[in-house]
């Protein structure tokens, strides 16, 4: 599934320079970027952060306010190594769990471990 921020397949491919080919189900919010990225994490039991930028740190913050289990794929760059550090500046609590490390099989592992836990 991918969750599109165009409001329609033109302007997904025009407008945003996305595909529209390599998924079963493409959803289109026409809610921008940042409108988008509430749908995306809120449709995801698990959010996975590897490398990153401006986009990726809106996806991170929104995973923690609504309590998601996130994995942070250290030694990929960006938000994915800055993650930890600015997690623990927030003053807000959630239920969100909040995983790091460098190997992508066992950090998925822990992430589904995770989200298991929390749905016992």
């Amino acid at each position: 599934m991918s969750v599109s921020p165009a409001e329609n397949g033109r302007e997904h491919v025009e407008r945003y320079g996305l595909p529209v080919g390599g998924t079963d189900l493409l959803i289109y919010t026409g809610f921008g970027l940042k409108g988008r990225n509430v749908v995306l994490v809120r449709s995801c039991d698990v959010v996975v952060v590897f490398r990153g930028g401006m986009g990726t740190l809106n996806e991170l913050t929104i995973a923690h306010d609504e309590g998601r289990v996130v994995g942070c794929l250290t030694g990929t760059g960006g938000v994915a190594d800055e993650a930890e550090r600015l997690i623990q500046t927030l003053p807000k609590k959630t239920r969100a769990v909040v995983l790091f490390g460098g190997d992508p099989e066992r950090l998925l592992d822990e992430c589904l471990g995770a989200l298991k836990a929390s749905t016992a």
